[in-house]
This record gives C-alpha cells, structure tokens and sequence, in this order.
C-alpha cells in the first residue's frame, strides 16, 4: 500500500479498531466475573440477577448499557484481541492489524466503487429517513468490513504461530541430548550377547563376533561386564 493510501485509510481504521478493542475489553471484563454470561443466540452479556448488575456497574462506568445489548462482533474479535486482553497488554493497535485492515478495504473498494456511485445518485433524491436508514446501513457494512479485516489478520497470525510453533519444537528438539551413549551401547551389547549365547560359542569366539559386530572398540570394552571378557577383549587387541 502506498502512502497516500495509508493516510487515507489508517486514521479512520485505526480509531475504529480502538473503538471495537474498548468494547470487546469491557465485555470480556463482564464474561469474566460470577453472574455473567454470554448469551450465543442473542450474542449479548446476560446476568443473573439485577443486584449483580447494579453493583458492578457502580465500579464499571464502562458497562453500563452492555447488559442484554447486541455485540455480535465479540466473537470474532476475540480470535485477535483476546491473548492481549488475557494478560493485560496495553489498548495500542499494532501497525500489522491496521495495515491488514487498510489492505482489505482497499481491495474491497474497488469491487464496490459502482454500486456506491448508485447508490449515491439514489440518495440525492430520497427521503430523509429513507438517507438516515442507508447511513445506518453504510455504518454496519463499514464494521463488517473492518472485522473482516481483522479475520483476516488473526487467522494469518495464527498460521504463522503454527509455523513457528512447530519450528521452535523441532529445534528444541535436536537441541536435546539424543541420551546416554555408554548405556546405548551397553544395552547393544546386552542385547548381542544374548543372541550369541544361543549360538554355544567360546568367550574367545563371542568377543570376536561382538568386535565385528560393534564399531565402537572403546564403547564394548566399557560395556563389557566381566572382568575374563574384558581380558580376552585386550588380549585379541594386542595378540
């Protein structure tokens, strides 16, 4: 997006992003105490019982009319706001949420230039309830369009969370000690040893297979357990 174009944008979507995070905040508050819950037909706070209300709203300025009022946004605005809201982060809008929202409207405003000029050739003949009630409707689509933006934001944030989630474990991962050598390879040699056993070989024969078996000569020798295994190990090395 060039300059132009976020001077144009950025301002109103900034502010109105504010708005929504004021509001999202005040209801998460509410959600967050006894008494109060979230209605998913009606997508308003309800409360329990009038006492409820009326003291919280004494300490809460805030939520005064949020009681049984509309807010079908919450949801979704949840997905962006609710992490910064959970642990106490400040009210600032980050520059990557207002670019993403500048970014949609602009994509969206070309694909509506037409309608809109229609629409405006219509308003300059209306009524003026007729011109209230298009106004209101202009506001709700505006609001759809900027949440819509923040969809967008927070399932590309998401995405990248994944990705970034999953690379952190992989190196964490090969960051790791691979675990104890010595007892790798003792149980290696546990576990040959019992195989040469069936076979009714000498020691001197079962050394001799272990060595051509295990490439590690410092490893078996240290894995040896008796002391006349490990003497007939040294004795094939320096023989």
């Amino acid at each position: 997006m060039d300059s132009e174009d976020r001077l144009k944008y950025s301002p109103h979507v900034e502010s109105k992003i504010k708005d929504f995070k004021k509001k999202y905040a005040v209801i998460y508050d509410m959600l967050n105490k006894s008494g109060f819950g979230w209605n998913d037909v009606r997508k308003c706070v309800e409360v329990d019982n009038d006492e409820a209300w009326y003291t919280y709203v004494k300490y809460h300025k805030d939520a005064d009319g949020w009681r049984g009022k509309p807010f079908p946004h919450y949801e979704r605005l949840a997905q962006v706001f609710g992490v910064d809201r959970a642990i106490g982060k400040a009210a600032k809008v980050p520059a990557a949420i207002v670019e993403e929202v500048n970014q949609e409207l602009k994509n969206q405003e070309s694909a509506e230039a037409f309608d809109s000029k229609l629409e405006g050739d219509q308003l300059s003949t209306a009524k003026s309830e007729e011109f209230t009630s298009k106004s209101k409707k202009r506001k709700r689509e505006d609001d759809d369009k900027i949440v819509h933006g923040l969809d967008k934001f927070a399932a590309t944030f998401k995405e990248v969370m994944q990705t970034s989630n999953e690379q952190i474990r992989l190196l964490v991962e090969y960051m790791q000690p691979k675990g104890n050598k010595k007892d790798e390879v003792r149980a290696k040699k546990d576990e040959l040893w019992a195989e040469l056993l069936k076979l009714n070989l000498s020691t001197t024969n079962r050394i001799k297979a272990l060595k051509f078996l295990m490439a590690d000569s410092a490893e078996l020798f240290l894995a040896l357990d008796k002391e006349e295994e490990k003497l007939e190990f040294i004795m094939q090395l320096i023989c």
